[in-house]
């Protein structure tokens, strides 16, 4: 992914899941969210929003039967910028230790891409057909 949508080609993540991982609440948040997801992307390709209310995508990269690795999309947004949406995010943060005031986080969350259903279908099916060629080439 390019620079500004969650975690770049260097693998360093940028924006809110850069200040994510600043703090060990948010490390903690973070890391126990993609083990879920990847326990859902164990054959398939899952998506889910985290409690910072990004989108993150992933793509297994089957290798003779077995999951070699995964493809990963992270900090995208669903929608348009709410005040509800931030509230929500703030308060399931709150909740995992991490406490942000509001204009912070809705400043973070607005410098995330946007990538509705449709997009990220897409963005799934790109990464999936990759995928596959990756698996069969080795």
């Amino acid at each position: 992914l390019a620079p500004g949508a969650g975690e770049p080609t260097t693998g360093e993540p940028v924006g809110l899941c850069a200040r994510l991982a600043r703090e060990a609440a948010g490390c903690r948040l973070c890391g126990s969210f993609r083990q879920k997801l990847r326990e859902q992307a164990a054959s398939a390709p899952a998506a889910a929003t985290c409690d910072a209310g990004l989108v993150e995508l992933l793509v297994p990269v089957p290798v003779g039967g077995v999951v070699a690795g995964h493809f990963l999309a992270s900090g995208l947004r669903e929608g348009a910028e709410t005040t509800k949406a931030v509230n929500r995010a703030r308060h399931l943060l709150a909740r995992r230790g991490v406490e942000w005031r509001a204009e912070e986080l809705a400043r973070l969350r607005a410098g995330a891409p946007e990538c509705g259903a449709a997009r990220r279908a897409a963005l799934a099916r790109v990464l999936q057909a990759g995928a596959e060629k990756i698996g069969r080439a080795m």
